[in-house]
């Protein structure tokens, strides 16, 4: 029989609460399980899989609200579970669709990892625009969150704001603007670095009004 035992309200602070194993027989306390912290509320019996879930999420922060469906994002994301594709969904046909000298390019998010993802917490998983100047060099222009939780296997769209004026005057040459939409986590790395699904990239032509993507190659 196992019950559980609060520490006592006027103990020392490092005092922990335990689950005391008792004889069912005799009712004589034959073991202790000592727990993390000070206080014990139920002792329930876990399937090992509902465990193994209940320790992941809270891994990535996902019980730090009681009774909440938001995942706070406070831990790095394993290489593994970077594996947030994106692909485009719509791109306008003219410049100007978005307000003027701006256009809005809408991209489709797809959660292949194990994990869930969210843009809360102190390492938010994000969409980031990029533009290119130069074939081997981005420069960060701007941010989306996930309008969302993002469990494995969904999909949400997530439309992003090309500032053209912008991009006009950055002073980059070519006759088209480079532009690349990337997953990334906060702080942390753009997911395009472990998985190469996780980036589309267009091209904004300056001299004629339309979207072409992705690039080849």
């Amino acid at each position: 029989m196992y019950v559980g035992v609060s520490a006592h309200r006027l103990a020392g602070a490092s005092t922990r609460a335990r689950i005391a194993v008792l004889d069912t027989c005799t009712l004589e306390e034959v073991g202790q399980l000592p727990l993390p912290g000070r206080d014990v509320f139920a002792i329930t019996r876990w399937d090992e899989h509902l465990a193994h879930g209940l320790r992941i999420g809270a891994g990535l922060g996902a019980l730090r609200d009681a009774g909440s469906s938001h995942l706070y994002m406070d831990d790095p994301l394993r290489d593994i579970d970077c594996a947030l594709h994106v692909d485009l969904a719509h791109a306008p046909m003219r410049h100007g669709e978005g307000g003027p000298g701006q256009c809005d390019v809408t991209v489709r998010l797809t959660n292949r990892a194990s994990v869930p993802m969210s843009g809360r917490g102190s390492l938010p998983v994000r969409v980031g625009l990029r533009h290119g100047c130069a074939r081997d060099r981005w420069v960060d222009v701007g941010r989306a969150d996930l309008p969302r939780l993002l469990a494995p296997g969904e999909a949400v769209d997530v439309t992003m704001r090309i500032d053209l004026a912008a991009l006009d005057a950055s002073g980059c040459s070519g006759v088209a603007h480079r532009i690349q939409i990337c997953a990334l986590q906060e702080h942390v790395r753009w997911f395009d670095d472990i998985c190469p699904a996780a980036a589309v990239e267009l091209e904004v032509a300056r001299d004629v009004n339309d979207v072409r993507a992705p690039l080849p190659g």
